[in-house]
């Protein structure tokens, strides 16, 4: 008997020996450096008990606190397999390349010639680019007019912003020409051809304004009055071509879902140009490779968006160019702190995404909320002038019966309750409705970026 109780007794000691190597192996990259936060860093994760919010109010297009009673739960660790990330997963720190905006670097899926549905849809996208590079570029020429303006200067700037508009409207013309021919008939687009034609309509507007104040433009009297007038303009027109850039990024994704593309393990990931992090179209490829490895979506998985607070203002007070500089410093800071293995995308504007596979939504939360509070701690400089930010999150938990549309919608949802109760927090959503968390406490120091 006591042989026997000693072998049971070994075997036992054995057996936990080899389970803690292969969970100290499981759990080695969520926990290094840049990956998801240790236990240690935090004290709590909490999530308001709330009822159901208030009826929604208006809040800042994506262009651009209750005290309920607390429920604390503690912090549960991550789990994940030890399965390798593939490309389309992967967004490191170096993805996120330097200012120039690089090319993508070289992995191992193929680059196709694209269809005629794609071309069409980038022939209009180049348009929208090449007019936000000289809208940019002008905008900041008359900025530095503000102070010691000159007739000269300000004389070609609008000359050379009615030549880039005028040459915009035909390129657009001509392009959106072809797109009617290639896809007037295509029923999937349907939807998303609606929003694009409403903000081609908005940004005509937009240009007719614009035009006017450029004739009305007084030389002779006050040049930097006039100067910020004209730049109050081009930041409209810029937020005009914004809307039409995101509406032709959905167009591209329904045009890629309609062809079967995104489902192409083959496919080299589409990458956003200013950050180099996945695109909207990249991301959407990123969650659909994933459930094709989890087809029955019982794994866990978390999304999670961050979007820039009051950015338009930013942008109105500082320069779309600076706004830029911005967009790309957080792009590279969350490829850097979140680390391997999770998609990171940037999908519109001042919006982010991250997809977290084989993650609950409670350590995705702490992620996020961490993240929420480094770029709070975050000084941007630029000419002197001190840059602060802050960040409004949404984290969601996917389930078995969500498509990509169901679980897009239910993180604009999540976020617009952010946004709706006072920004610069995060809300969850895994239960029946959107609830506030209750922040950790993240032991962070101040970082200093020169833009």
């Amino acid at each position: 008997m006591v042989w026997f109780i000693f072998i049971i007794a070994v075997l036992n000691l054995m057996f936990g020996f080899g389970l803690a190597v292969v969970l100290g192996q499981r759990y080695r990259m969520i926990y290094a450096p840049g990956g998801l936060p240790s236990e240690q860093e935090v004290e709590g994760w909490n999530v308001d008990s709330a009822p159901p919010p208030p009826e929604e109010e208006a809040i800042e297009s994506p262009s651009a606190s209750d005290n309920s009673e607390e429920n604390t739960e503690t912090h549960e660790e991550p789990k994940r397999t030890e399965e390798e990330p593939s490309p389309a997963l992967d967004a490191t720190a170096g993805d996120a390349v330097s200012d120039s905006g690089p090319e993508a670097p070289a992995d191992s899926a193929t680059t196709r010639e694209a269809t005629p549905g794609e071309k069409v849809v980038e022939d209009c996208r180049h348009q929208v680019r090449a007019y936000h590079g000289e809208l940019t570029r002008l905008d900041e020429q008359l900025r530095l007019q503000f102070e010691a303006p000159d007739v000269e200067v300000i004389e070609a700037c609008l000359t050379s912003l009615r030549a880039a508009t005028e040459k915009y409207l035909e390129g657009r013309e001509g392009a959106s020409q072809k797109f009617d021919e290639v896809h007037g008939e295509t029923p999937e687009l349907a939807d998303v051809q609606g929003e694009l034609q409403a903000a081609l309509a908005r940004q005509d507007v937009q240009i007719d304004s614009t035009k006017e104040t450029i004739e009305g433009f007084d030389y002779q009297n006050n040049l930097e009055t006039g100067c910020r007038k004209v730049v109050d303009e081009t930041n409209k027109l810029l937020d005009a071509n914004h809307q039409v850039r995101d509406a032709l990024d959905a167009t591209m994704v329904t045009v890629a879902r309609a062809e079967g593309r995104l489902a192409d393990p083959n496919q080299k990931p589409a990458r956003d140009e200013l950050t180099r992090l996945l695109s909207r179209e990249g991301f959407e490829a990123a969650l659909i490779e994933w459930w094709q490895k989890d087809p029955h979506k019982v794994r866990p998985l978390s999304l999670s968006v961050l979007d820039i607070d009051h950015f338009t203002t930013l942008n109105t007070e500082h320069g779309q160019q600076v706004g830029d500089h911005i967009l790309r410093a957080i792009g590279h800071l969350l490829a850097a702190e979140i680390g391997n293995g999770y998609a990171v995308g940037r999908i519109s504007g001042q919006r982010f995404q991250v997809l977290f596979p084989d993650v609950d939504v409670r350590a995705a939360t702490n992620v996020m909320e961490r993240l929420r509070q480094l770029l709070e701690m975050v000084h941007f400089n630029h000419r002197n002038n001190d840059i602060q930010i802050t960040v409004s999150c949404a984290v969601v938990a996917g389930t078995s019966d969500d498509t990509s549309s169901t679980l897009f919608v239910r993180s604009e949802q999540t976020l617009r309750e952010a946004k709706r109760y006072g920004r610069n927090r995060t809300f969850v959503y895994e239960g029946e409705y959107p609830t506030p968390v209750v922040p950790p406490n993240f032991t962070l120091e101040e970082r200093r970026i020169e833009l």
